[in-house]
This record gives C-alpha cells, sequence and structure tokens, in this order.
C-alpha cells in the first residue's frame, strides 16, 4: 500500500509543489504509463519542478492569497496574474466571472493541454490541498482533515478505474491469445494439412500413372500373355 502523502507537512512552495505532483502520480494513468512515478518526482532539477503544471498551480493560488489580503479583487487579481504569466511566454487572458479554482483549472488547460485528459476531480484535489496549505501558511481557518478525506475518496475512485482498465485489458490479451492460437493454426498445422493433402495427391497420380501404364499395355498386347510372348520373341 503506498505511504500517504502529507501535504500539510510541506515545508515550503517547492515541497508542496513536488508533494501535490506525486498526489498526481498516482491518479495519472497516462503518467503511469510513460514510465512516470513518485521517484520521478524526487529526481527533478529545480527548473524541472519549476516547469510542473502543479507549480502553475501554486504559484497562482500564492499570488491570490496575497493580492486578496490587500481588498484586490478576484478580477483584477486574475487580470495581474494574465499579465504575469505572459511575460513568462504564457500569453491567455481569462474569461470573466472566474473564482480561484475555476481560474486555476481555465489556466492549466490553456498551458498545459494533456492536463484535459487528467479526470477534473484529481486536479480539484491538488486545488483544496493548495488552498489548505496557503491557508495554514497565512495563519487562516484550515480543514486538512475535510482535504485528507477528499483526497483518500479520490485516489480510491481513481484506483477503482485503474482496476476496471486492467479487467477490461485482460480481456484483450485473453482475446489476443485466442487470435494467436488462430494465427498458430495457419502458420502450423494449416501447412501440415496441405502437405497431407499434397502426399495424397502424389500417391493418387502414381496410382493413376500405373494404372494408366496397366491400360496402355493392355490395350497394345492383348493381354499379359501376349506381352510375355512379345518379350520372348525380341
Amino acid at each position: 500500500m503506498s505511504k500517504k502523502i502529507e501535504i500539510s507537512q510541506a515545508g515550503d512552495k517547492q515541497a508542496l509543489i513536488c508533494l501535490l505532483a506525486k498526489l498526481r502520480m498516482r491518479c495519472d494513468l497516462q503518467a503511469q504509463a510513460k514510465g512516470l512515478t513518485e521517484d520521478t518526482v524526487d529526481s527533478l532539477s529545480e527548473k524541472a519542478i519549476d516547469a510542473l503544471p502543479e507549480s502553475t498551480l501554486v504559484h497562482i493560488t500564492d499570488a491570490y492569497f496575497i493580492m486578496h489580503k490587500l481588498g484586490v479583487s478576484d478580477a483584477e487579481i486574475f487580470k495581474k496574474i494574465d499579465l504575469q504569466r505572459s511575460i513568462l511566454g504564457q500569453d491567455f487572458s481569462a474569461p470573466e466571472g472566474l473564482n480561484l479554482s475555476t481560474y486555476i483549472k481555465w489556466r492549466l488547460k490553456a498551458e498545459f493541454p494533456q492536463m484535459t485528459m487528467l479526470e477534473a476531480l484529481v486536479v480539484n484535489m491538488e486545488i483544496f490541498y493548495a488552498i489548505q496549505w496557503f491557508s495554514q501558511l497565512n495563519n487562516m481557518k484550515t480543514d486538512w482533515a475535510k482535504a485528507d478525506t477528499y483526497a483518500a475518496s479520490v485516489l480510491k475512485t481513481m484506483q477503482d478505474k485503474f482496476e476496471a482498465i486492467k479487467a477490461t485489458s485482460k480481456v484483450v490479451e485473453t482475446d489476443e491469445k485466442e487470435e494467436q492460437a488462430v494465427e498458430d493454426v495457419i502458420t502450423e498445422e494449416v501447412p501440415e494439412r496441405l502437405k497431407e493433402k499434397s502426399s495424397k495427391i502424389w500417391l493418387t497420380v502414381l496410382f493413376l500413372s500405373l494404372l494408366g501404364g496397366a491400360a496402355l499395355v493392355w490395350f497394345v498386347f492383348g493381354s499379359l500373355d501376349g506381352l510375355l510372348k512379345w518379350l520372348s520373341s525380341q
């Protein structure tokens, strides 16, 4: 069983990014298919960590908390974040009427198209944890128990989906084995059958040839006695 990831114990923002990324790895079938694991996150350089989707999520949440404390409206916060991100080459303008959660989801999809393949509840889990962490950092009310319960539910849901996919894969594997068995018949048994049939054909041809020869003798010499008389006269 996988060790519980203690998001609340992240010592700084970079640690938070890494822990969230590890949590996603447990839910991201595409990442797992590419061989990416929690250990992969541990081996990433600082630059690579900054390029993770979780880095965008954490930095947006951080900026939101800072500006929100200063009394800046959500709409203005998102405009300022858009401006900051455009300087980094991510020039997208958010639609109106978003809150922190929906803005993060929109921004992740804009900057990381591959995230669209990730289950929405996984992103919700990451956002929920990030909000709890920054609330704790800013001495605000937190509900880690609720976040952990939600995360456990998400992980269970994703695990069930993975098991269902594996079960489907087994059916496919079984079908492939059956197809292979049929192919084996074609590549092995059928040639043997053709060989047997060929032998029978040659035996038939030989028999007919002998029979034809006997018929010719009978036609020319009238009988076996006629053949013997002809041979003795030579």
